[in-house]
Parts: structure tokens; sequence; C-alpha cells
């Protein structure tokens, strides 16, 4: 029971166990039950929602609302098939009691709530859902006792398909330098020399040029219910060789098979690459151009001027003139201009073939001696076990060649020796292969096939030789003034002559107009129109006995050798002829 206040002893209303007590004085005033939500209030069976006085002798009541809210629950297939998900909505019941309130004129209800959370899911429901949605493919079992007594809303991932796995697409590795040049990179405590700051780029026969990295297949998945998801086909892609270039039997990869400059063009389904054989200047060979090296023909379409090299492993052709320059080529150089204070070398350098063609000569005696005893080897082996010849070419070499790995080891270092845009000459496989059959040679496990690769690599750098030999070289130009001209072949001086120059030629020799001052050396005719000047300047012509000489006009002072014997002009003469007829010089 409670104790009542002073001021509230003649008028109150209390609860107690939820039964309702009212006092008050006969003629008021009367208490008042506020109610409050849960709660149902009657006064003589008539329900209040608000405050409402109360008289001794009215039926009052107070009830708690118990209030229950049902849950619900889904299955639901994502659309691309790969999940199934339960998504949960708990059940609520939440149960009110009334606790006890001390007297007072304006009872404030109250009410105690206790909520009650429960899964509306029950297992064998779910199991026939499943089957009902064809789910049987990645169900998570252990899931299934959280969702039957899941208190939350929630979304259950019941099962999990498999998503298909994704291929990769078919690409192209290229591996040379797409830019014709590149700057030089320059340390900051390094001297800028702009003449030489550019790298020009090409690439040489047995390069490969562009890798093909094959597409891998996606696999296919599964949906949650069996159905297969298709993975998506990567793209393929087809290399394609150009000019210049070659298709590796399995297609992966695209070789060079002549020197110069690759070009890539992107074709819808692949890629393709041609090399040019020749570059272009588009205007002089100067400070923007910077120096010029360039593995096959390189053009000019203006001068070379002063100060700047070009070298070419193919035919230099200059449209204008080159002045207190550098060219060298290994074909030809073609100046339709002046050669003016410069230097010009065509050809391989000096001893090139002496030093290389014997040494190609006896390694290919060497290879067909060891491949004549394979064959006689094979004759005697039964058929199943042919290959085991093949495997005998180091016992084979050591027995029939002495000192052939040295030989091939000597022909190596004579290739390093080489101005190193010779090797791109020559071509990349070349000393590659030199190189391996050596590192076989030191394992002992020389085969067949190394032989035939070495073969191979002999072979080329025998052609490339050939290209190099005198008969392929030559230089013309327009006029040569106080320059130097050096040719494995030929060289013509056309509409014009030849000032203070030195000329060496291992052909012929021909100048249409003056040769005033200078020498001439020829390995074959020199033809000349005019020899030396009015003035007496020394002017000299050089040929081994077995050519001829041809002047227009000699002047006095000038002279010409052939072999051994020597003709100097005491006066001007026209039309003449000089050779040797036996040990005797003639001269017409």
């Amino acid at each position: 029971m409670f104790d009542l206040p002073e001021q509230a002893s003649e008028c109150f209303v209390s609860l107690t166990d939820g039964v309702v007590s009212i006092r008050h004085a006969e003629e008021g005033p009367y208490p008042v039950i506020v109610p409050c939500e849960g709660v149902v209030v009657t006064v003589d069976e008539v329900v209040w929602a608000h405050e409402v006085p109360v008289r001794k002798g009215d039926n009052v009541k107070i009830l708690p609302i118990l209030d229950e809210r049902l849950g619900s629950w889904s299955l639901a297939v994502s659309p691309d098939g790969l999940t199934a998900t339960v998504r949960v909505l708990p059940s609520v019941r939440v149960t009110r009691s009334l606790p006890d309130l001390p007297p007072s004129p304006r009872l404030k209800l109250q009410v105690l709530e206790e909520v009650e959370r429960f899964s509306p899911v029950q297992l064998d429901t779910l199991m026939s859902a499943l089957r009902q949605e064809g789910v049987r493919v990645g169900v998570d079992l252990k899931i299934l006792p959280e969702i039957v007594a899941a208190t939350e809303e929630r979304d259950f991932i019941i099962a999990r398909g498999q998503p298909p796995l994704a291929g990769r697409d078919a690409e192209a590795v290229i591996l040379f330098e797409q830019n014709d040049r590149t700057e030089r990179e320059v340390r900051p405590d390094s001297t800028v020399d702009h003449r030489s700051r550019f790298n020009y780029h090409s690439v040489r026969e047995g390069q490969v040029l562009v890798r093909k990295v094959p597409r891998i297949m996606g696999q296919d998945g599964a949906s949650v219910r069996g159905e297969t998801i298709f993975a998506k086909e990567p793209a393929d892609m087809d290399l394609i060789a150009g000019d210049g270039v070659r298709l590796h039997e399995e297609s992966s990869r695209l070789i060079a098979v002549s020197s110069g400059r690759p070009m890539v063009k992107q074709r819808q389904r692949g890629l393709r690459v041609d090399i040019r054989p020749d570059m272009t200047v588009a205007g002089d060979v100067d400070l923007r151009s910077g120096n010029v090296s360039f593995v096959g023909d390189v053009t000019v379409q203006g001068d070379v001027t002063a100060g700047f090299a070009l070298w070419a492993g193919g035919i230099i052709k200059v449209r204008g003139l080159a002045e207190n320059s550098h060219l060298q080529a290994c074909a030809a150089v073609e100046v339709q201009g002046n050669i003016i204070s410069s230097q010009v070398f065509v050809g391989p350098p000096p001893g090139l073939l002496r030093t290389f063609n014997p040494m190609l000569r006896e390694l290919d005696r060497d290879i067909s001696t060891v491949q004549q005893a394979i064959e006689q080897l094979k004759k005697k082996i039964p058929a199943n076990k042919q290959s085991f010849a093949g495997r005998l070419v180091s016992t084979l070499i050591e027995q029939r060649l002495v000192g052939f790995d040295e030989r091939v080891k000597a022909l190596l270092l004579a290739l390093h020796k080489l101005d190193r845009r010779l090797h791109d000459f020559f071509g990349a496989n070349v000393m590659t292969i030199l190189a391996k059959f050596l590192e076989e040679a030191n394992a002992g496990t020389k085969t067949e096939s190394h032989l035939v690769d070495l073969q191979g690599a002999l072979g080329t750098l025998q052609a490339r030789l050939e290209e190099l030999s005198s008969q392929n070289a030559h230089i013309r130009a327009r006029n040569v003034i106080n320059s130097t001209l050096i040719s494995t072949g030929d060289i013509s001086v056309v509409n014009g002559g030849c000032y203070n120059s030195w000329l060496q030629a291992g052909g012929k020799v021909t100048v249409q107009g003056v040769v005033r001052g200078g020498e001439i050396r020829a390995g074959a005719d020199v033809v000349v129109k005019e020899l030396g000047s009015e003035s007496g300047a020394t002017t000299q012509v050089h040929v081994p006995s077995s050519a001829k000489v041809f002047l227009g006009i000699a002047w006095e002072h000038s002279g010409v050798i052939v072999g051994s014997r020597m003709h100097r002009f005491e006066r001007k003469q026209s039309g003449v002829v000089i050779f040797l007829e036996g040990n005797a010089l003639v001269v017409k």
C-alpha cells in the first residue's frame, strides 16, 4: 500500500496489481487518469484515448495491449543466376504489463514492455522453396540454422553459383623501339654533343620483332540452378608478316628477314609489320637531325652540313652537297652536289674480306667433313636409332677436326672487333649462334641441329660479305674538293672534277672533268678527261700493272704510275692511253 501525501488524501487515483483505487470528496474535485500507448482505458465500458476524470463507483479497467507482428521471408535468385538470397523480416511479439503507480490526483499511466523476435522461416518450408526454385548448386548448409533462428531483418546468401572465369585476349608484345629516333640520355655532369644526341633505330636480319602472347580461354561457370554460364570468348589476333618479315612456324613470332626500319600497322584482328630498307632525312643533316646512323639505305633531301656524320649499312644518297663531313656506307655513296673538305668511305673495312673469307672456307670444309661422318655412321645404325648418330657430333668433331672449336672462337672474336654497326649489318643471329655453339662445345653436348644452325649462320655471314665485295661498292659525286674518298669498288665524278683530293678505289675511277692536284689510286682502269693543270699542280695516278689509264688531256708535271713503272708528262698531251706491255710502259 502507498502512503498518501497530505494534500492528496481527499482526491487521488492509484494502480496496484492492475486494480484502480479512487478517492475524492463527494462534491469533487475528481482525480484524472492519463492513458499512454500500449494500454486500453475503459470507464464504464467507454474507451478513452485521452485523460479522463474518474469517480468512485466508475467501472474503470486498464488493460495492456499484446502486440504481435507476423514476419515474412522470401527466396530470390539474382538475374545473373549466381546467388540465391533469403530475405528475412522476423516476427515480433510485444508483451506489456502495468507497474504499480502511487496515488495521484493525475495518474499518468505507464507500461513495461518485453519484446520477443523470432524467425518466420521453417527449415522444411525453406528446403521446399529451394527445390521449387531449382536451387541446387552451391547451397550453404551451414547457414541454414542462422536463417531459422534469425531475429533481425537481414539478407542471407544461401547459395552461390560458380561465376565464369574470364579469359585473356591475345596480345602482341612489340620488341623494338617504335620511334624512328630517340634522344640519348645525358647525365647532368656530362658534356652534351648536340651532333650525337639522337639514336636512330633499326632492326637486323634474324631479330625477333613481335612476340604473340596467346589468348587464354575462360572457364564456364554454373548458376545456382545448375545452368551453364558461358565465359566470354577472348579475342584472338593474327600476326601478319609484311615486306622484309617472316612469320615463325608456330605463328607466334614475327622475325626480320632484312635489315631496316620496322613499321607497325594495326589491323582489325591483327598486327602487321613491314620493314623499310631505307630512311629519309627530310631536310639537312644538321642539329635538328644530329648524326645519322642506319642499318639500311639513307636518303638526305638536303645537305650534309659541316661537322656532321652519316653512316649507312646500305646506300647513302645526298640530294645536296656534303661539306666538311664524314660519310660512310657499306654499299655506295651518291652525292648529287659537291663533296667539299669531307671524308667518304664505302665498302667493308680494309682487310675484312682477307680476314674472314679464309676462315669461312675452312669452317665450311670442317662442317662438310663432320656431316659426311654422320651420314656414314647412320648407315651402320638401325633405323630406330638414327637420332643417336646426331648426338655424337661432339665426339666426331674431337676425333676428326682438331682445333675446330678454336676456329669458331677465332671467328667470333674477329666479329666482335668490328664496328658494332656492322654487327647490325651481318644480322642478329650470326654472333648469337656462334656463341651458343661454343657454349655447347664447352658442355660437350653439341648435336646435329647445332651443326646445322652453325652452317646457316656461316652462310648468312658469307652472303653479307659478298654484298660488301668490291664489285658492289661505289662512290658518285659531281665535284670533289679537298676531300678524301675511299671505295672498295668504283669512284665516279660526273659533270665535274676533283681538286686537291685523294681518291682510292678497289675498282675503276672515272672523272668526267678535271683532276687538279692530289692523287688517284685505283685497282682497275682510270679514265680522266683532264689531268693536272696549266700551272703545273702536282697530280698523280696509280694503277696496277693490269690496268690502263685513259687521259683526254695531260698537263706538264702530272704523272701516271702503272705497276712499278712511272711516266711523268713534260708537256701537254691529248688523247693519251698508258699501260704495260710486258715490262715496258706504253704511252700512246
